[in-house]
């Protein structure tokens, strides 16, 4: 947590701090450091009325297994144009209804996965690209994809993301009408 003195505000890299509904973050990027605030007026403020989702569809709550191949450097790009390397931590081979499928996952501190990806849908039918967070591997390995919880990225709401493109490989040609689509 963040500290406050004299009425200035000291935030580290991931450090947070609030103050009634306002919430500011600590960010960093290549050694540049920023402040990100966080305000719940704000939706309604930029006229965000909705989030549109698609309905549920079963089909798209997918069993698979967790192939840990990690893929270290991998060429990535940010909305803003940046460009650097990401390292994903396995791939995860989805049977979908309009083909196969792989998925490049990142693993997170608490053992699960995150992915972004895009498909047929992404430009025209839902936003540029979607999120998904995936729960760990049980013992046997086995991972239960659930697309339907796909969601929108925070660039999809301002413009002061920097959200990171989906690599190469979680750009699908088959279409995923399944999770939030877009922001109305």
């Amino acid at each position: 947590m963040g500290s406050l003195t004299s009425g200035d505000v000291s935030l580290a890299p991931g450090e947070r701090w609030e103050s009634g509904d306002l919430e500011l973050r600590g960010f960093e990027r290549d050694g540049a450091v920023a402040v990100r605030v966080y305000d719940p007026s704000a939706p309604a403020q930029r006229g965000i009325s909705e989030i549109e989702r698609w309905p549920l569809d079963d089909r798209l709550r997918i069993l698979t297994r967790l192939e840990r191949t990690p893929h270290r450097g991998v060429p990535t790009v940010a909305v803003d144009g940046r460009r650097s390397t990401d390292d994903f931590d396995g791939v995860l081979h989805l049977a979908l209804p309009d083909g196969d499928v792989s998925l490049c996952v990142q693993l997170l501190d608490d053992g699960s996965f995150f992915a972004a990806f895009s498909d047929a849908t992404s430009g025209n039918e839902s936003y540029r690209f979607r999120f998904l967070r995936i729960s760990a591997p049980g013992p046997d390995g086995s991972v239960t994809v659930d697309l339907n919880r796909a969601y929108l990225p925070p660039c999809a709401f301002s413009d002061a993301y920097v959200c990171v493109f989906p690599p190469p490989t979680n750009r699908w040609t088959v279409p995923v009408r399944a999770g939030e689509r877009l922001v109305r």
